[in-house]
């Protein structure tokens, strides 16, 4: 928690001074959390800029839990496949 009020600015922070969800990303700027519609605004300008399609959003850049539980899978079918082949 001391770091988190270090990020905000405020001794005794509560969660209403945090993102209600997701990472909490730091403006250099600032050195305070980007607010989450600043954020995407500003990454929607960079995106354009670096001619990304409209369809292409920030969030496709986070692993989902389906991602995730997919790449588990495949760890641990690749070392059931491993440890089959040492029998």
């Amino acid at each position: 928690m001391e770091e988190l009020s270090s990020l905000v600015g405020k001794k005794n922070i509560t969660r209403g001074d945090l993102p209600s969800k997701g990472p909490i990303v730091i403006n250099e700027a600032t050195d305070l959390p980007w607010r989450p519609m600043t954020f995407r605004e500003k990454w929607r300008i960079i995106a354009d800029a670096a001619g990304l399609p409209p369809d292409v959003k920030n969030s496709g850049s986070r692993r989902t839990k389906t991602s995730r539980r997919t790449e588990i899978e495949e760890q641990l079918a690749a070392e059931d496949d491993s440890s089959a082949a040492r029998r």
